[in-house]
C-alpha cells in the first residue's frame, strides 16, 4: 500500500508551482544514500546556521549505511563516540529524520531521554528545529509537538523517558540513545534490554551517539565499549579495525558497529577552546569530554595550586562584630573523626571565610558534643548569625537544643543530593576564584584530603582514607552552600506577613495569593473576590460546625459569640466594607478603593451594588 501524497509548492510571481517528489519517490532515491539525502534536504542546522557534512563524516556514515544486495545492513547497533562539541546530536538528529522518510513506511522510531534528561531527549529537540528550519523536511511532516513528530508516509518518532513499560510491545524501526554513558539505572538498563532490534522489520537498528564514561558506573556502555573496539584502542577490545584512517570498528558476532575517536576534527575545536577547558575543567573531566577516554569518577578535589590561590595573605579570622552577616556551617562527629565549625560571609561578588574550629576526639575520649553546642551560642550571641546548616546525623539533639534557645540553626542532611550539591558549590566557587580563605594549616590539610567523586549530576567530596579527615572543608561547604541560598531576588512587597496553611494556601496579610488549584492572584483582582479565609486544621478535621461548637465551649464563650469573632476575621482578611462612596463613616476602608482612583472605584468596586454601578457606567450618576 503506498502512502502516495504529492507535496506542491508554489513560487512567486508568474512562476508555474515546481514539483517535489512524492514521499514514496523520497524513499525510493534516498533509502540507500545518507549523505545524499542530507546534502538536499539539511541546508541548515537547529540554530538556522548553514550545515554541511565534513569529509571525515561523509566516510563514516557512507562505510556505516552501506547496505547489501538484499537491502540489509550489516550490524544492528551504531555507536558513533567522539569528543565533546563534535556535532554528535545533530547527526544523530538527521540520522533519524532520514530513516523515517526514507525506511520501511510505517514505522516507528523512538528517541530515548537518559537517566539525567527527565522525559525528552536533548536528541528529540535537535531534530524538532531542524525539521521546523528545513522547508523541505517541514513540507514532509504532518504533525511537530512536544514528543511526537509525524510524517506524511505515516511513520511517526517519539521521545520517551527512560522507562521501560512506556515502551514495551513496540514494533520499532529504530532507536536513538544519546549519551549512553548517562543511563545508569535499573530502569534505564531495563529499556535497553526492552528495545532491542526487532525481527519483524527489514532494518531494525540502535543509533548511539555519546563520548566516555566512567569506570565502574557506565556499565552498559563499557560492555558495548569492550566488544566493540579493536585491540588498538582496548587491550580487550574484540572487534577489528575496518578503515585504513579512521577508528571505526566491527565486531560481526555481535552486530555491533563502533566508531571511537579521540582526535578533534571540527574547525571549532582550537587550541584556544582548549586552553580555555583545561582551566576551568578538573583533569579528569577535561580527559573524559575533550579526549573521549574513560576516568574513574574518583580523582583529586582541590588541588595544592588550587587552595594556595585563593589564600588572601592579609586576611585575618573575623573579631567579633555585628557588620556582617555569618553563616555557618556544622560537620559533627563523636569519635573516629574530627568535628568542625566554619563560618563564611558575602563581600561583593566573593564569599570569605571568616572563623573556623576543629574538633579532634583521642583514643581515650570522645568528642562533646555539648562544647559545640555552647561554641555555637558564643557565636550566636558575639556575631550576626543569619543561619547556621548542620548534618543532623549525629546532631540531630543539639539542633533542638539550639533551637529552642533562638539559634537560627537548620538540618542539610548529607544525602546524595546535597553533597553533590555541596562538592559542585565549593568546586564552581574555587575554580572562579570566588572564595577567599585566611592563612590556615590546618584547612589546607584538610582541604588537600579531600577527592571528589565525579557523577553525572556533579561532583560529590569525600575522603580517601579514613585516617584522612576533611571536616573542616565539608563544613566550609555547607556554610557556602548556606550564603549562596540566601540570596533570593528582591520581593515585590514591601512589608507582608505571610502563613502557609494546612490546605497548600499562601497567605500575605490574611489575604489568599495563591493555592494549588490556582497559580498566582492577580493585583487587579479585586480583595472580595480573591480573599479566602485561611482554614484551621480543626476546621478541616472536625468539620466547621464541630471545630465552632469545640472553640466555644474551650473558650467560655457562646457560638454566638465565637461566630461574630469569626466573621470579624473575615472582614479584617478582606481590607474593609467602607467604600469610596462611605470614606466618611467610621471603620475600615475598602483596599480596592485606597488603591485605585475616586472615578474607578466608584465604577468598577464589586463592593459597591452592581445596580448602581450599572447605572454610573450608564451615565447615571444620581444613585
Amino acid at each position: 500500500m503506498a502512502y502516495r501524497r504529492q507535496i506542491l509548492r508554489t513560487r512567486k510571481g508568474p512562476a508555474a508551482p515546481r514539483r517535489e517528489l512524492e514521499i514514496d519517490d523520497i524513499g525510493e532515491q534516498y533509502g540507500e544514500d545518507l549523505v545524499g539525502f542530507i546534502d538536499d534536504y539539511v541546508k541548515v542546522d537547529e540554530l538556522g546556521k548553514p550545515f554541511s557534512l565534513f569529509p571525515h563524516q561523509r566516510e563514516i556514515l557512507r562505510t556505516a549505511f552501506a547496505f547489501d544486495e538484499n537491502h540489509d545492513l550489516a550490524w544492528d547497533t551504531f555507536i558513533y563516540s567522539c569528543v565533546k562539541k563534535s556535532g554528535k546530536t545533530t547527526l544523530n538528529a538527521v540520522i533519524t529524520i532520514w530513516w523515517a522518510l526514507t525506511q520501511d513506511a510505517p514505522n516507528e522510531c523512538y528517541l530515548m531521554a537518559n537517566d539525567l534528561e527527565q522525559a525528552t531527549s536533548r536528541v528529540y529537540a535537535t531534530m524538532a528545529k531542524i525539521i521546523r528550519r528545513n522547508p523541505r523536511l517541514s513540507a514532509l511532516a504532518e504533525k511537530v509537538e512536544t514528543k511526537l513528530v509525524r510524517f506524511q508516509n505515516a511513520t511517526e518518532i517519539k521521545a520517551i523517558a527512560s522507562e521501560f513499560t512506556g515502551a514495551a510491545g513496540s514494533n520499532h524501526g529504530l532507536t536513538s540513545w544519546d549519551e549512553l554513558w548517562g543511563f545508569t539505572s535499573e530502569s534505564s538498563r531495563r529499556l535497553w534490554d526492552e528495545m532491542s532490534p526487532v525481527p519483524t522489520r527489514k532494518n531494525s537498528i540502535r543509533l548511539i551517539t555519546t563520548y566516555a564514561g566512567f569506570e565502574g558506573e557506565s556499565v552498559l556502555l563499557r560492555e558495548l565499549y569492550t566488544a566493540g573496539v579493536g585491540p588498538e584502542e582496548f587491550a580487550e577490545g574484540k572487534a577489528k579495525q575496518i578503515h585504513a584512517t579512521l577508528p571505526l570498528y566491527f565486531n560481526p558476532d555481535a552486530r555491533l558497529l563502533v566508531y571511537w575517536d579521540h582526535e578533534p576534527r571540527l574547525p571549532w575545536q582550537t587550541a584556544k577552546y582548549y586552553a580555555s577547558q583545561r582551566a576551568q575543567l578538573r583533569p579528569s573531566a577535561f580527559t573524559r569530554l575533550h579526549e573521549n577516554r574513560w576516568t574513574t569518577s574518583e580523582s583529586t578535589f582541590i588541588t595544592a595550586e588550587m587552595w594556595d590561590s585563593i589564600v588572601d595573605q592579609a586576611l585575618r579570622p573575623l573579631l567579633p562584630c555585628k557588620d556582617v552577616r555569618l553563616y555557618l556551617g556544622v560537620d559533627a562527629s563523636v569519635k573516629s573523626d574530627t568535628s568542625a565549625v566554619v563560618g563564611v560571609y558575602r563581600q561583593e561578588n566573593r564569599i570569605v571565610v571568616g572563623i573556623h574550629r576543629i574538633w579532634r576526639p583521642t583514643a581515650s575520649a570522645e568528642i562533646d558534643l555539648e562544647s559545640i553546642e555552647q561554641y555555637l551560642e558564643t557565636l550566636h550571641r558575639q556575631y550576626n548569625v543569619a543561619l547556621v546548616l548542620a548534618d543532623p546525623y549525629q546532631f540531630a539533639r543539639s539542633i533542638a537544643v539550639l533551637k529552642a534557645k533562638g539559634v537560627r540553626i537548620e538540618e542539610l542532611p548529607q544525602t546524595v543530593s546535597n553533597t553533590t550539591l555541596m562538592g559542585q558549590t565549593m568546586f564552581d566557587l574555587l575554580r572562579n576564584q570566588n572564595l577567599s580563605v585566611y592563612k590556615s594549616s590546618e584547612l589546607r590539610e584538610q582541604a588537600l584530603n579531600a577527592v571528589a567523586i565525579e557523577t553525572p549530576r556533579g561532583f560529590r567530596i569525600a575522603k580517601e582514607k579514613a585516617s584522612r579527615k576533611i571536616d573542616s572543608l565539608v563544613a566550609m561547604a555547607i556554610a557556602c552552600v548556606g550564603a549562596i541560598q540566601a540570596v533570593r531576588p528582591p520581593s515585590q512587597a514591601v512589608v507582608a506577613t505571610s502563613t502557609i496553611a494546612t490546605n497548600g494556601r499562601v497567605f500575605e496579610n490574611g489575604q489568599v495569593v495563591y493555592t494549588p488549584e490556582r497559580k498566582v492572584f492577580s493585583p487587579t483582582d479585586h480583595p472580595h473576590t480573591r480573599v479566602e479565609v485561611p482554614t484551621t486544621e480543626a476546621d478541616m478535621r472536625q468539620g466547621i460546625a464541630k471545630a465552632r461548637s469545640w472553640r466555644a465551649a474551650w473558650s467560655g464563650l457562646s457560638e454566638k459569640d465565637t461566630e461574630a469573632a469569626r466573621q470579624a476575621r473575615e472582614r479584617e482578611a478582606r481590607g474593609g466594607d467602607i467604600h469610596i462612596d462611605e470614606f466618611n463613616k467610621t471603620g475600615k476602608p475598602c483596599t480596592y478603593c485606597t488603591l485605585v482612583s475616586q472615578e474607578e472605584a466608584r465604577l468598577r468596586c464589586p463592593g459597591i451594588p452592581k445596580p448602581i454601578r450599572e447605572a454610573r457606567l450608564r451615565g447615571d450618576w444620581s444613585r
